[in-house]
């Protein structure tokens, strides 16, 4: 969000009117009633997943309606995160592949894992496909101003 302002839902499709309009924006403001996220990470999160955890809380807060709901699915993409940078060491370390020519089970992990990490990623709105279709959505659920329209009505 770019803009600094609020998210906006990209639920609604067809001809906006100033009902649905007025819709939106409760649903968008419902978003932001839920329990806030609790800043401080859990206490077992440790290393690379608690650096990760502390970059992205802040962002996270800025922008978006994460909440307490929130919570699992942001450890589970900091601990997935540190999973693949702990695999990258090893795969640096030791190669990709073993002496037979298969894959090493560091890089199978890691394989894994960023299919994981860009599942948790879009839940959260952190991928730039997922961020995309919320500017999209946006964009697409304005109506352009139009004074006539007002002095028809």
């Amino acid at each position: 969000m770019a803009s600094g302002g609020k998210p906006k839902l990209t639920g609604f499709k067809g001809a906006v009117t100033k009902e649905t309009q007025a819709e939106k924006k409760q649903a968008e403001q419902q978003l932001f009633t839920y329990a806030e996220l609790n800043s401080t990470p859990p206490t077992w999160l440790k290393g690379t997943a608690k650096s990760e955890w502390n970059r992205l809380v802040p962002l996270l807060k800025k922008d978006t309606p994460i909440s307490e709901l929130d919570r699992n699915t942001l450890v589970s993409y900091c601990n997935t995160s540190a999973l693949i940078i702990d695999c990258q060491k090893e795969i640096n370390a030791h190669g990709s592949f073993t002496e037979s020519g298969k894959k090493s089970s560091y890089l199978i992990t890691q394989q894994q894992a960023q299919r994981d990490l860009k599942g948790f990623a879009t839940s959260l709105g952190l991928t730039l496909e997922s961020r995309a279709k919320l500017e999209y959505g946006k964009a697409k659920n304005t109506t352009p101003d139009d004074g006539f329209k007002d002095l028809l009505a």
